[in-house]
This record gives C-alpha cells, structure tokens and sequence, in this order.
C-alpha cells in the first residue's frame, strides 16, 4: 500500500480550505477562532481518495504570515504540494514564501489549482494563467499541470482530482525500514483514553503496543491505539497523518515539536551541522553568527548560524554551517529545514542536515570542513555510512545497536546489513560476539601491528619479542580491538606468542652474533652451576659491560632464568628441580616447613625464603605459619 502525503501552499484568502472541502468532502477548519475569522490557523487533515493501492492525505496549511510556524509544520513531510493561486489576486507575498519555504524543505512535485475563475472573465483567467507559468520558472514547479477551478461551483475540481491522481502516480513508495520518527503537531486529552498525539510520521513503522520515547525529554510510554483519517489502524506508518494513543505520558508532557521514537535510538541535540542556501533574493550578504529561527519537522528553536570557512555569505550562496541552539530539538543528518531570521521573522534560507556532533566545531581547519563535505555526500546513503561507521579510524568494535543509532535505521534491518557484509567480506563479527568491525580495518591495524613488530625487531635485536600492551599501544586503538588484532595474528601464524607472553613475528626474534650467543652461554652456565645458590645477576653481568643487562633480560625472555626476587634468579632447572622436591617431600609428610626445605636442597635461607614466596605467588603452595602446603588446584 502506497502512503502520499499532500499539502496546499497558498496566500490568505485564496481558497485552500474550500478547495480542500471540495475536493475530500472535509472541512478542515475545526476551530471556533478559524470560524469567526474565516482564515486557517492550524494544520487541518482530510482524507482523499485515491485507488485501493494507494491512501493519500491532504493538510490545509496556514497561509496569513502570522502562521508560517504552522505553515512550515504542515509542509514537512509532504510528498506533493498543491499551490493555490486565487485568479481574482494572482501571486501574492505568501504565495512566493511558501513556494520558497516548499522548495527549501526539497519538495519537487506539485500541482497548481488557479481558484475562484468564477470571479473573473475569460480574459482576466489566461492572464493570471500566464503570469503563473512566469512566476513557476526555476521554481520546482515549473512545468507543473495549471488547473483552473471554482470550489463554490465545482467547475474544474474533477480535473484537478484527475491532474492530482497523476501527480501521485510518479512519487516513489516511501521508505518504511528507518526509525520511525512522528514529528507531534497536536496533543490533547480524551476522556477513557489518556494522551493522544497526532502527526505525519518523517520515517519508519511503529505497532500497537510497541514502546516509545518522547524527545527532548526521554520520557517513555508505549502505543495503545492508532489511527488514519478515523480509521482503527495496527501500525503507522511513514506518509499519512495519524492519531496516536500514548500510555504512561502525561498530556502536560508533551507539547508541539517534540517527537516520538523507539527508545534509546534519537537524542536531543543543541548542535547540529547542515549545508546551508541563502536565499538568492535576500537585499543583504548572511553575516556570521547571525540570530535565527529554525524550523524543523513540527519544531521551532532559536540560535545562531555558524558559517564553516566563512565569515559572510553572499545572496543565492551556499555553504556548511553549524547551528548552535539555545534549546534542545531532535535533529538528524537528513532532516530538512527553513531558517528564519530572529526578528524580523523573514524566510533568509534552509537546508539539510548533514551530521550531529554536539559540540563546537573548529570551523576553520580544513580537516573539519573536509569531513562535514564527506559527511555530505553520506547523508542520503544510509549503507554507505553504515560500511564507513565499520571501517572508521582509528577504528573500535562496533555493537549493532550502537550502529542503529548512528546510522538511523531499525535493528532489524542493520542485522540484516551486517549478515550481507560479513557475507561479501566487507565485515567480520568478534569471535566472542563482543561486535563488529570493517573487515578493511581489522586488515589495515593487522598490516599495522606486523610493521610495529618488524620494525621493534629490527630495533631490538637482542630481545626476543615486544609485550602485548606494548603493542596495543602503538596501534592507537581501545584496548578490546587492540586484543583482537593480535588474537587474529596469532591465529593467521604471522605471529607467535613466546616466554612471558611477548610476542614476535614469525620467523623472527632475538639475532645475536657468534660473540653474543657466547657471551650469553656464558652467563646461563654461571646460573646453571650455582643450581640452589646461584650468583647475583648483578655479579655476573658487570663482566660484560653495558650489554650485561641486556643478555640477563634476554635469558629471561627466553625462560632460561627465573626471576624470583631482584636481584636473585635461579635456572629453569633449577627451579624445576626445587618444585619437585618440594612437592615430593609434601607428599610424604604433609607440609613443608622453610627449615626443611633449605636443607633438602643443601641451600641457606638467603634462597630459600624468596623462592618459597615466588611458590606461593604462582599459586604452587600456600603458607600457613612457617609451613608450605601445595595448593590442591595448583601446578
């Protein structure tokens, strides 16, 4: 079922609302006030028919310019506009405004009733007509069907019906899989009911019973009933006007402007970037930071006009700009908007917007300008931004629900994304289901740690292999993707894990010449002889000067030696061997006191107090008094 939305344009006086009337059977002034005044103050909503593939709704916009506000409401989220021009009056200031205002909130389709021919002679007719076709050229307009009707009469409305019919036939179905987004334009109470809003929702589909968050505000309710055109509805959709039942939201809550959303997906911003056009009949050049109103979806806030790379911008130009509100609104990259300036409350301009940052932009660096004109060209291509979002850098793991929210669209339907990606090997999942990432930038930080270690090797030829959090933090990255970097190198074999958890490349690590590996022998057989009393490291290695140290780590790296306190380290064997013992002699008698095991292995209690306590640390044994158990679940 295709949904179009279908709003007049139009001076006061024109005849919107009677044409409306006429051609749905509505009248859409509902209010006392716009009774006795005969103008349309709010939005009013009616039905038209169209076929049973398709539910159309026509809004009847303000068209005095106290009501812009209202105007702007109406038109957003329309696919169609139809332009109303009295025959009697011809093109008049809202007429133009709401052309611009239309044109601005990048609505391309339209229709133009030529109202009340009734009270003017044929002559009078094919000049207004003519003047009309002047008026529509450059305007998206242009081109478009000119009917001439009489609503008091009923001439003309079957072609106009006929000419909207055709109209509609060209709009494209919209796109329901976003987030749904209902931009509030009424709130009110009904008695057995609770709060009821209405709107036309911007995107996405909601159901009866499903949860919602009211924005700015976070207040949470869920769908009770819908409603279209008076019609008990299961969903709503983007597209048609709809009525909404909201459970556990107070009616005081709510006011015009705010919007409905699945919870946790929007936020309320008071910044937000957009591409910015002047207006090319503007009498003046845009000066920077100028005070604005700016109108979009049902809302309306004020702040200032941050031009990016500008200091002033000339009439008909365009550029990127920041808007900094005093107030919180819901914005999203892709919403449309018309800026007003603050006082006096004149149409300066509008457009999109492009990206959400929250906070104040460095305008003038080229690498922010450089990003708002990717984020440009992202902006209409939600996959695109969602693939650019997994390979980002520096890069972090992804949670599909964190990538909902940034790209805007439901969860199932970013699941579905995600299954088509991993498929095509644009992504990959965590193996521990902790998110994903862009299989091009698991690849690049992969290619990235390989060079960081080739490069650690070829400065460190005496070591056997760089640390993990050593390495994680020359990639740059959090420290979960840092983890899975290196998990997937060890797992592809371009790196291995040795002693101590180091890790090198393989293939490479410690390369030493003739004289070193001697010297390094040297120092392993000092150990080794000394088996229960071994040297002091620092004995041993002030015979080789400056690289002393070095050998020792190196011994240590490779497992040769234990260190089991400073300045005191046994050989492997030796160690071995003392664990043995120790638990040979447990085994026998139970517990081993300090005293006995310095005389089991022919030592002093200069080693074999640091060795029990380096036991005890590795969870081997565990001290009671002066005694020694092995640990039941221990080595």
């Amino acid at each position: 079922m295709r949904r179009v939305m279908i709003g007049t344009a139009g001076h006061i006086d024109h005849g919107k609302t009677s044409l409306v009337k006429a051609l749905t059977g509505v009248d859409t002034d509902t209010h006392p006030e716009e009774k006795a005044r005969g103008i349309t103050i709010d939005l009013g909503f009616a039905p038209f028919e169209v076929g049973p593939d398709c539910v159309a709704g026509l809004v009847d916009v303000p068209g005095h310019e106290r009501f812009i506000r209202n105007m702007v409401a109406g038109v957003s989220g329309i696919d169609l506009m139809l332009l109303v021009v009295a025959a009697d009056d011809s093109v008049m200031p809202q007429t133009r405004e709401h052309l611009t205002i239309a044109d601005l909130l990048g609505i391309r389709r339209g229709v133009v009733a030529l109202t009340k021919i009734d009270l003017v002679d044929q002559e009078m007719a094919e000049l207004v007509a003519s003047d009309l076709v002047e008026f529509l050229k450059g305007t998206p307009l242009e081109g478009a069907p000119i009917v001439r009707v009489s609503a008091r009469t009923g001439e003309g409305i079957p072609a106009l019906r006929e000419a909207l019919h055709e109209a509609i036939r060209d709009i494209p179905v919209k796109d329901t899989m976003g987030v749904f987004r209902l931009p509030i334009q009424r709130v009110f109470s009904k008695q057995g009911f609770g709060t009821i809003v209405t709107g036309v929702p911007m995107s996405g589909r909601i159901r009866v019973d499903e949860p919602v968050e009211l924005l700015p505000g976070g207040k949470r309710g869920r769908v009770r009933g819908i409603q279209a055109y008076g019609q008990k509805q299961t969903e709503a959709t983007a597209g048609h006007s709809v009525s909404m039942n909201i459970g556990d939201i107070e009616v005081g809550d709510v006011r015009r402007g705010m919007q409905l959303a699945p919870p946790g997906l929007l936020a309320a911003v008071r910044m937000a970037e957009i591409e910015f056009r002047y207006r090319p009949l503007a009498p003046r050049p845009l000066k920077d930071l100028t005070r604005v109103r700016v109108h979009v979806g049902t809302d309306e806030a004020i702040g200032k006009l941050v031009l990016v790379g500008k200091k002033s911008l000339s009439p008909g130009e365009e550029c990127l700009a920041q808007l900094r509100l005093e107030s919180e609104t819901v914005l999203v990259p892709g919403d449309r908007l018309v800026v007003r300036l603050h006082s006096p409350e004149i149409t300066i301009g509008g457009g999109r917007v492009v990206a959400v940052s929250n906070r104040r932009l460095h305008r003038t660096r080229a690498d922010v300008q450089e990003a708002l004109v990717k984020a440009r060209t992202e902006v209409d291509r939600p996959k695109e931004r969602f693939l650019a979002l997994l390979d980002e850098p520096p890069g972090a793991i992804h949670e599909p629900g964190e990538i909902a929210r940034a790209v805007l669209r439901r969860p199932d339907e970013v699941a579905n994304w995600l299954k088509e990606a991993a498929s095509s090997g644009k992504a990959v999942a965590h193996p521990a289901g902790k998110g994903w990432i862009g299989q091009a930038r698991l690849d690049a930080l992969c290619a990235r740690a390989e060079e960081t270690l080739g490069a650690w090797h070829d400065a460190h030829k005496l070591e056997i292999g760089l640390s993990g959090p050593d390495l994680r933090a020359g990639l740059n990255v959090p420290a979960p993707l840092g983890d899975w970097v290196l998990d997937t190198l060890l797992a592809q074999g371009k790196a291995k894990e040795m002693t101590g958890g180091l890790l090198a490349l393989a293939g490479r690590g410690a390369s030493l010449s003739r004289d070193e590996e001697a010297a390094l022998a040297e120092i392993e057989r000092a150990f080794q002889e000394g088996k229960f009393s071994p040297p002091r490291p620092s004995e041993v290695l002030a015979r080789h000067g400056a690289k002393g140290k070095t050998y020792y780590d190196l011994l240590l790296q490779r497992g040769a030696l234990i260190e089991v306190a400073p300045d005191l380290a046994f050989h492997k064997d030796a160690a071995a061997r003392a664990e043995a013992a120790l638990r040979e002699a447990a085994a026998k008698e139970g517990e081993v006191e300090s005293a006995r095991f310095r005389d089991i292995l022919g030592t002093t209690r200069k080693f074999v107090i640091p060795l029990l306590e380096w036991f005890d640390k590795q969870g081997i044994t565990k001290r009671v008094g002066n005694a020694r158990f092995i640990r039941r679940y221990g080595k």
